[in-house]
């Protein structure tokens, strides 16, 4: 697929629209002025930039604006936990953020207990992500 069709997937306005979670001090936190900075914001501004779109952020104040954004075509992309039901209105990607990590800028990841997957170390065996 060529790189305008990967875009026109990902932003079909020509605008990425990322629903950004207010609520999630782990994923945002107030920045300088009125847009809010973190890990998602810096995820989405790299995200944008690699792929050439203009970036549009959304604030919301919890998952389930996020989530709303994204089921009602107002959001491209959200930051936010793997759920069956947010499942049937939006699409997961693998996990980027284990949910034993404590994240204090877009690729600083400390991890605290168990190695790669879960508590028993097994890799099915793993707890909710967050996911892109």
């Amino acid at each position: 697929m060529t790189h305008d069709g990967l875009n026109a997937l990902f932003a079909p306005t020509g605008v990425l629209r990322v629903a950004i979670n207010n609520g999630n001090a782990i994923l945002t936190r107030p920045g300088d002025g009125q847009d809010p900075a973190g890990v998602s914001v810096d995820l989405a501004r790299a995200f944008a930039a690699e792929r050439g779109l203009e970036l549009e952020l959304l604030p919301v104040t919890n998952a389930a604006a996020s989530v709303a954004l994204i089921a009602e075509e107002r959001a491209d992309i959200g930051f936010f936990a793997v759920d069956p039901m947010r499942a049937e209105v939006a699409a997961f990607t693998n996990p980027w953020l284990p949910d034993r990590g404590l994240v204090s800028g877009a690729g600083e990841l400390t991890h605290h207990g168990a190695g790669a997957g879960g508590p028993s170390g097994h890799p099915d065996r793993r707890g909710p992500r967050q996911r892109l």
